[in-house]
Parts: C-alpha cells; sequence; structure tokens
C-alpha cells in the first residue's frame, strides 16, 4: 500500500479521535481508549487524545504529500 493511503487512514484516525475527544463521545473503541490513557492522564485524558488526534492527523498529512 502506497504512503499516500496509509496516510489518509491516519488522518482517518486522527479525526475519529478528534471528534470523539471533543464530544466526549460513548463509542466503545474511544472509551477503550479513554480508560487506558486515564491511567497516566488523569482528569486531563479527553484534552490529551485530542492533543493525540491533532498530531496523527497531522503525520499523516504529512505522508499522503510525500514530506515524510
Amino acid at each position: 500500500m502506497p504512503h499516500a493511503a496509509w496516510g489518509v487512514v491516519m488522518m482517518g484516525v486522527g479525526l475519529f479521535f478528534v471528534i470523539s475527544a471533543t464530544v466526549r463521545s460513548q463509542f466503545i473503541l474511544y472509551r477503550l481508549f479513554v480508560a487506558r490513557a486515564q491511567i497516566l492522564m488523569g482528569e486531563n485524558v479527553h484534552r490529551f487524545l485530542l492533543f493525540s488526534g491533532v498530531m496523527i492527523m497531522l503525520f499523516g498529512l504529512l505522508m499522503t504529500t510525500g514530506v515524510i
């Protein structure tokens, strides 16, 4: 699979994190991520996952455009 396709997949995953963290989703997959991250981040877990989603989206964009 070309790097551009992986970049699009990564941007989709990052978008999932951003949207889920913004609305504090109760979707089962997001709740699993929250449970794992809450051990380390405590009350700031949604802010951490929002930031992580943005970073994943930026990395995916760099892969899609061929910078990485």
